[in-house]
């Protein structure tokens, strides 16, 4: 498992990994000058970007990895982060690397990559929703990332599969222990989501780039895994990009909704 991977692109909120997956997704599809030059962009963006983090994650531990995604420890818990992600990141590691690594570890090796990824998609989208009143943006992240893993996987080398699930989940792992305030409540609080169509409607109409990725990805994974939270999550982003459409840059940074 020490081999490149997608282990440091935390740094740069997973985007090299996001945008190369849906590119060999587009790529898979018809082969054109544009989607080649967008691989070609998205694997440039995502080596400029590189970064490791502590330790190799081994998936050695007991927990499916919903569940230790939940046992992640929350560094900056109650705590201001600023600047850029990157810059939180690396202050994180820096002071907590041991612990981190301790707490990927706690993470089992699964029988099943596609159902450990729903696992994690779906504890990633109750986290977003536990946090979406502080850090949304950065913590969305937990779904696209994972679900950008099931566009790849059918394209990957043999045998490696396994690894790169273990540096996704240490990628999603470093996004919590550095900007999670609140961890997933045991049952679901959040009101019914809308139907798909109205919540894919909503968010195109954003014309945010964050929410296409997230309304594709959260619904892709609800087909797979038939949880309400996803399109909840879904909806909750794109419901507050429209409330915040005439608020200044200060406040929406103050909001978790950009970082400038």
């Amino acid at each position: 498992m020490d081999q490149p991977s997608v282990a440091g692109d935390a740094f740069g909120r997973g985007h090299g990994f996001l945008r190369t997956a849906h590119a060999i997704r587009a790529l898979s599809q018809a082969e054109t000058p544009l989607r080649v030059e967008e691989l070609g962009a998205a694997l440039a963006f995502w080596a400029a970007y590189y970064r490791k983090l502590p330790g190799t994650p081994r998936l050695t531990g007991t927990f499916d990895l919903g569940d230790a995604l939940r046992r992640v420890p929350l560094f900056l818990r109650g705590q201001a982060r600023s600047g850029p992600p990157r810059d939180v990141y690396l202050g994180v590691m820096q002071s907590h690397g041991e612990e981190f690594s301790k707490a990927v570890n706690g993470a089992a090796e699964p029988e099943s990559i596609d159902a450990a990824l729903s696992s994690l998609t779906e504890a990633g989208a109750r986290l977003y929703l536990a946090n979406a009143s502080h850090q949304p943006l950065v913590l969305l992240h937990t779904v696209t990332i994972p679900a950008a893993l099931r566009l790849l996987l059918p394209h990957l080398p043999a045998g490696l599969s396994h690894t790169a699930l273990a540096y996704v989940w240490q990628n999603v792992a470093a996004m919590v222990a550095a900007y999670a305030d609140e961890r997933s409540p045991e049952h679901d609080d959040w009101p019914s989501p809308q139907d798909e169509s109205v919540i894919i409607e909503r968010s195109v109409a954003t014309g945010d780039p964050h929410a296409f990725k997230f309304v594709e990805a959260c619904i892709r994974e609800y087909r797979l895994n038939s949880r309400p939270v996803y399109l909840a999550a879904a909806d909750d982003w794109a419901s507050r990009l429209h409330h915040a459409r005439d608020w200044s840059i200060a406040e929406r940074n103050r909001a978790g909704l950009e970082f400038r």
